[in-house]
């Protein structure tokens, strides 16, 4: 009995040892396919690099100017804002003060 029990451990471990070989193979083909495929689409990825990189800085420039030019519209915007806000200021003031009076003087409704 204990003897099957060895036989059945040793296949079982040769079981594992073989499909460990086997997924070692199978990793180390697919390496070398990736490899393969990698060094075959490197001057294309080069080619379509240096194609694109007058957009990029193209890009990086515009993204930059608009940055700039939004910046001063947003000052710009806020100074209008303030000009615009400011002498109305004491009119929104006593129109406050005036609804808090009307407020404060009507009756409370009767619960």
């Amino acid at each position: 009995m204990a003897m099957l029990a060895v036989l059945i451990g040793l296949f079982v471990a040769l079981f594992f040892v073989g499909a460990l070989f086997v997924g070692v193979i199978f990793s180390a083909l697919w390496v070398a396919v990736r490899a393969v495929f990698w060094l075959v689409l490197l001057p294309f990825r080069l080619l379509f690099f240096l194609v694109s990189l007058p957009f990029l800085v193209v890009g990086a420039v515009l993204a930059v100017a608009a940055s700039v030019v939004g910046g001063v519209l947003f000052i710009a915007g806020a100074v209008a804002a303030a000009a615009v806000m400011l002498p109305l200021f004491p009119l929104a003031l006593v129109a406050f003060l005036v609804w808090q009076l009307f407020r404060r003087s009507q009756k409370p409704a009767v619960t």
